[in-house]
Formats: C-alpha cells, structure tokens, sequence
C-alpha cells in the first residue's frame, strides 16, 4: 500500500503536506505503462537504498539518506534523457520532499525495468571463473603439458575464451564513453539542475 501510494504521487505529478514541508512528486514522461492491476515486489541485493519493482516494469528506488539539493542519479539520468541517451534504465519520475528555506531533497526515483542477467561485477567473476576452469581442465586433460607458444601467444582455446570476455569489456568501455559524451555536450555554463 505505501509503495503503491508513492507510485500515485508520482503518476498524479500531485503533492501530500506532511508536518514540516511536502512530498512531491514529478512525471518525467508523458505516462507510465502499466496494467490496472499492479503488483509490487520487493527488490534485493541493494544495500543503501530500498528498492521495489511494480509490474516488472518500473524500479521505485527510495533513498535511505536524503538531503537537501539535486540528487545525482535524479540529476544525471533526466540530463541523460534530455540528451537522448537510451543506454541506462529510463527514468520515468520522482518523488522530492519540499521544506522551507531548504533545497528539495530527493526521497526516490522511478525507472523503467531493463532486463538483465545480474550486474557487471557478477558478470565478470562469473566469467574468469569460467575461464580458469576451462584452462585448468585442458591443462589437466593434455598428455604433455600446455606450452606457451614460442612467439608468446595463447593456445587458440585459451585466447579464444579470454576474448569472449574481453570483448564484453570493450564494449561496456564504449557504452561508458557515449554517456560521458552526452553529459559533456550539456551547456557547460548551466549547472546541472533537475526539473523539480
């Protein structure tokens, strides 16, 4: 019920005084896509905020510390949009508490799902492992032992399982760039600042 009625804050663009201040909340887009019916699941694996997911479609990730001035993944990901960058999860919306005489702090931001099989670094370890797994069996299994040939190179198989992963790296190398790209061709006289 609280989820879904942060959800409404943020979907109404409306705004609940609370004792000292508000809660808004913004629409980044012109709507959300999601069925009548919404079913809300608990995130896990995120240790400094609470994340929970509506319909597998959107991530409301609340914010456990919060203070007054833009929030960098608020700030960052509207730029992000407004530039055109698609390579990171949409944002769709946020919920700001409003105080006077104080900035608006950033309680949670609303973004779309994207689908994945885990994160960078469980990517990674998953495949070194692999890789010494697939090097300690041939090396196991060869009659005589493995040898490096003479102009320093890999046996092919082991250059070929190195490669699967190194080309996973070049490409997240080159999706990093495309966003400092797009960040770098905001006005650099305007300080960030998001829609609040």
């Amino acid at each position: 019920d609280t989820c879904g009625r942060l959800l409404g804050l943020i979907e109404n663009a409306r705004e609940a005084p609370t004792a000292i201040g508000s809660v808004r909340g913004v629409l980044s887009s012109p709507r959300l896509d999601l069925p009548p019916e919404r079913r809300w699941t608990r995130g896990s694996g995120d240790q400094s905020n609470s994340v929970a997911f509506v319909s597998d479609r959107y991530a409301l990730k609340l914010f456990r510390r919060i203070e007054p001035g833009p929030n960098p993944e608020f700030e960052l990901s509207e730029r992000l949009l407004q530039r055109g960058f698609t390579r990171i999860p949409v944002l769709a919306g946020g919920l700001f508490y409003d105080r006077q005489d104080l900035e608006p702090g950033t309680l949670a931001v609303l973004q779309r799902v994207v689908g994945h099989q885990g994160s960078g670094w469980d990517f990674t370890i998953d495949e070194l492992r692999r890789y010494y797994e697939t090097v300690a069996a041939r090396v196991r299994s060869a009659e005589a032992p493995v040898e490096m040939p003479a102009e320093g190179r890999m046996p092919p198989l082991f250059a070929s399982t190195e490669r699967w992963y190194l080309t996973s790296a070049q490409l997240l190398g080159w999706r990093t760039a495309e966003m400092h790209r797009a960040l770098a061709a905001a006005d650099r006289r305007s300080r960030l600042r998001p829609r609040i």
